[in-house]
Formats: C-alpha cells, sequence, structure tokens
C-alpha cells in the first residue's frame, strides 16, 4: 500500500509538471486525490477523503467555472460519500450541507446559483423532493432573493407547491362537467376518497393513447372512492368538445392558453399527460409519471 500511494503521488506531481502552462493543468491540479502517507483502515480513509475532497479545488477559479468540472465534483461529493447509519434522504441533505458551507460559499453568488439549481434539478430527476425542496428553502430562495431573480424564485415556489405532502392548488371547474351536482372548485369537491387529476391535450398523440386507458381504469370503480379531473390545455376548443365525449366518467376542465394557462402554471406542467394523485383532503400523494404507474399506486389501494 505504501508503494501504491508513493506511486500516486509520484504520478500526479508529473502530470501537473507536464501540464503547466495549458489550460488542463487547472484541472489535473483540482483533481488531485487525497493520498495518505501511511496505511489507514478503510473507515479511516473513507472519512479522510471526503474531508480532504475538495483540498485542491478554487471554486473562484474563471477556468473551471466554465467547464463542468465543479458541477461533476459536487454531484460526486453528495452521492458517493454518504454513510450506511442514514438514510438517503439524511445522507444527502448531511452532504449538501457540508459541501455548500464549507466549499461552494466561496463562490461567486451567481456561480453558486449555477451549482444549486444544478443539485436540485438531479434530486427531482431522482424523485428526492424533499432533498430538492430542502435545497430550495435553505440555500437557492435566498441566494435567489439576494441576485433578485423573480424567475427562479417562481420556479422553485411552483415546484414546491405541487411536491408530494402538500395542498394541490385549487382551480374552477368552469361549466363542461355533466354533473350538474359538482361543487365549482377542486377544493370544494368532498364525495370521493382520492382523486387524479391529469394535465391533458386533444392535439397530444400520447395522450390520445393513455387517457382512453385512463377512462376503461376508472370506468368499474365506484366514483365514491375515485374521481379523474382532467384538464384539457387547448389552444382552442373545438376538438376538445368532441374528444371529451369519450370520457364520460370524467370532470373535464378546459385550459385555454395551452402552456400558458393558469392552473398548468401553477401545476408546473411542462408536458402532457402529466398525474396527480390527490387525498380525500385534497393533498398531493403521488406524482405517476405513466398510465402504467398509476394503475400499479392503486393496485393495492382500491
Amino acid at each position: 500500500l505504501i508503494s501504491i500511494f508513493k506511486t500516486q503521488r509520484e504520478a500526479q506531481d508529473s502530470f501537473e509538471k507536464l501540464a503547466e502552462k495549458s489550460i488542463a493543468y487547472e484541472f489535473v491540479k483540482a483533481n488531485r486525490p487525497y493520498i495518505p502517507v501511511s496505511f489507514e483502515d478503510v473507515e479511516t480513509y473513507a472519512n479522510n477523503l471526503k474531508s480532504h475532497y475538495f483540498d485542491y479545488v478554487d471554486f473562484n477559479n474563471k477556468t473551471l467555472q466554465s467547464s463542468s468540472f465543479l458541477n461533476e465534483r459536487m454531484l460526486i461529493y453528495i452521492y458517493g460519500t454518504t454513510t450506511d447509519s442514514l438514510g438517503e434522504v439524511a445522507n444527502y441533505i448531511k452532504n449538501i450541507y457540508g459541501f455548500y458551507n464549507k466549499y461552494a460559499n466561496k463562490a461567486p453568488d451567481t456561480f453558486k446559483r449555477v451549482l444549486l439549481v444544478d443539485a436540485w434539478q438531479q434530486m427531482i430527476d431522482l424523485n428526492f423532493e424533499s432533498v430538492a425542496n430542502y435545497i430550495s428553502d435553505t440555500y437557492l430562495i435566498p441566494l435567489a432573493k439576494e441576485l433578485d431573480d423573480t424567475e427562479l424564485i417562481n420556479a422553485l415556489t411552483e415546484f414546491k407547491n405541487t411536491s408530494v405532502g402538500n395542498k394541490a392548488p385549487d382551480f374552477s371547474f368552469g361549466l363542461e362537467s355533466t354533473d350538474k351536482n359538482l361543487p365549482k372548485t377542486l377544493n370544494e369537491l368532498d364525495n370521493a376518497e382520492r382523486y387524479i387529476i391529469v394535465f391533458w391535450s386533444s392535439t397530444c398523440s400520447h395522450c390520445l393513447i393513455e387517457i382512453p386507458k385512463l377512462e376503461a381504469f376508472i370506468k368499474p370503480i365506484d366514483k365514491e372512492k375515485l374521481r379523474v379531473i382532467a384538464v384539457g390545455l387547448e389552444d382552442d376548443d373545438v376538438l376538445w368538445k368532441t374528444k371529451i365525449k369519450e370520457f364520460p366518467d370524467f370532470i373535464n376542465v378546459l385550459g385555454l392558453g395551452k402552456w400558458d394557462n393558469a392552473i398548468g402554471n401553477n401545476y408546473d406542467v411542462s408536458s402532457t399527460p402529466t398525474y396527480f394523485v390527490l387525498d380525500a383532503d385534497k393533498n398531493i400523494i403521488a406524482k405517476p409519471e405513466t398510465i402504467e404507474a398509476l394503475k400499479l399506486f392503486f393496485e393495492d389501494k382500491l
């Protein structure tokens, strides 16, 4: 092991020397790993690897900022330096806290924004919404306020408002439902144990495959157990009025303006179909990505 450490150190020194006066030098130097000087047990080595991970990284270096290097190092640190004694969420939050307060905090605000937005988006992609909202509430929103970045604040707020565990944003049903006994808004609806909100469009080919499957899925289910509110994001109502006749079991809501519709915007909808599952109190309990995932969610619940 001592020999391996010596070889590793010499190789690193050699590459740094070869890279001098080139752009590559900044990356070779920043990538220098923690190299022990003597034998260490696994736990000690892992702890040292984590605590020295950014020893040679300069978060103010313009060359590093202009590449994906710092973002990649951040993500490796967050995901790759976890401990067995903590769960995934607790590990990620602990690592994000350590990363930001020990290292990223040294960077300019504009670049901290780049790093944190990347970490936030990664957590969303991996379905760790609670961690994404932790990043947002603890770091990104205060930073966005400092930078007067209202667009980012709005995006963070919209995502949090439609995260699992939050109350679903209220909206009006309009006059399109064939059920005259229905109330006028989502919050006033109180006739089922669970609800599905689906955002779709009559001009969306993928929707025209999935929405009939959704209609078939709920047809045999008692309406006291499950109702569907289908929000059609449309440029006009011509085709939509024809298509909704195929879905008589839905509460059909027209969302004119398509991608600039208030209901869709409040639910941070960027593609169709998009599904939300609510409990009786209109709290969001799931966000299945496909009709198959939605069916699996309800498999043991109905």
